[in-house]
């Protein structure tokens, strides 16, 4: 949970989602780092936009859309 509540960090995954959220994070990470929290929200919005869902963190995607979100980022549809 997020410290001080009880509000979950993320869903829960199995092993083939969780190494799927790994590979997500290899290819979206780099897009937002280092260029400040405005950044990473961004980036988060766009992800989501590009997936067709109302909101995005890696920790919430399914492996359906974590083997999506790839796809996306190298085709250009996710930014900041």
């Amino acid at each position: 949970c997020h410290p001080g509540t009880d509000i979950p960090l993320g869903s829960l995954a199995d092993r083939q989602t969780t190494a799927a959220r790994s590979a997500v994070h290899a290819v979206f990470d780099p897009i937002w780092q280092g260029k400040g929290r405005d950044a990473r929200r961004r980036a988060y919005s766009s992800l989501a936009k590009a997936l067709g869902i109302e909101s995005a963190h890696i920790s919430w995607l399914n492996a359906t859309q974590c083997c999506e979100a790839p796809r996306a980022i190298e085709a250009g549809q996710v930014s900041i």
